[in-house]
């Protein structure tokens, strides 16, 4: 059922042109198929770990918006939401045209380190968000440089090459904050 939702949507909103029907339909198989072909499973894997890692770094942005007691954390969570909420809009669209669906909750491991995080004090939970800024910042650096440069996608090398300054400068960004922030 999903793949007649992920295959008729852009055959419907083709459908407001003057295209018929099974012309805009035809279409939108090809398109979709052409991605789940182009796209393999260390792509969709990667897609997949974006995601996770994405909806990690807005909650724990919205996190540091109440717990922070340093304005430049709480700007530092702003951006957080900012850029990987659009980069999760992107990686929906991606995902979805690969046949991969982006998680909409955290996994066991984020849902813990949040609930730890959201325990502590304002000046402890700066320091302990700016630590695991840091650590999934430079993970996400590897992860993402290595795309730009390996996926067999083409849309996904280029997804990646297109983030991978922003994610540098998170990482950069959240250095600076350091311990003393």
């Amino acid at each position: 059922m999903t793949i007649v939702v992920l295959v008729a949507a852009p055959a419907l909103a083709a459908c407001k042109g003057d295209r018929e029907p099974s012309t805009a339909v035809g279409e939108a198989t090809r398109t979709t198929s052409a991605a789940l072909r182009a796209s393999t499973k260390t792509d969709r894997e990667f897609l997949a770990k974006e995601g996770e890692e994405g909806l990690f770094e807005v909650t724990l942005g919205s996190l540091a918006q109440r717990k922070s007691a340093s304005a430049a954390v709480r700007a530092y969570g702003a951006q957080m939401i900012s850029d990987h909420g659009a980069a999760l809009d992107e990686l929906r669209q991606l995902g979805n045209a690969r046949g991969v669906i982006l998680p909409t909750t955290l996994n066991a491991e984020h849902e813990k380190l949040t609930g730890e995080l959201s325990k502590l004090g304002p000046a402890s939970f700066d320091g302990r968000f700016v630590e695991k800024m840091v650590g999934e910042h430079e993970d996400e650096v590897a992860r993402v440089e290595k795309a730009s440069k390996e996926a067999d996608d083409a849309e996904v090398r280029a997804w990646a090459a297109k983030r991978l300054p922003i994610i540098r400068d998170h990482l950069v960004r959240a250095r600076a904050l350091g311990p003393s922030s």
